[in-house]
């Protein structure tokens, strides 16, 4: 059986908070989801001040989905704004952290 039968699909909710834009995101950041992942990006960094990327309820990601957050950081302070992690856990807070990416990112609330 082919794995992208068993990988579930990219989950993404926006809403406003006091601290700023939050977008959850569950599912697998890999090399099928990561396109979508920078548009959703693009487009709450364009149109807010702060972005907070919630990844509670994101299992796993890749070497892809780390450059497409890092690329966003590097787009949202280009423009004078924010983007933030929180909620990172387990094999994805492990990553994040072990590439020097979490600290370049403002990770919040991150826990293993």
């Amino acid at each position: 059986m082919s794995r992208a039968h068993d990988v579930p699909p990219l989950g993404v909710e926006r809403a406003d908070e006091p601290g700023g834009h939050r977008i959850r995101v569950t599912g697998e950041l890999d090399v099928a989801t990561n396109e979508r992942l920078a548009e959703v990006l693009r487009d709450a960094i364009r149109t807010h001040e702060r972005v907070i990327v919630d990844l509670a309820g994101v299992g796993f990601l890749d070497a892809g989905a780390v450059g497409t957050l890092v690329a966003a950081e590097a787009d949202a302070r280009g423009r004078g704004r924010v983007l933030v992690i929180d909620r990172a856990h387990g094999p994805v807070l492990r990553l994040l952290t072990l590439v020097g990416v979490l600290t370049r990112l403002q990770g919040l609330n991150s826990a293993g």
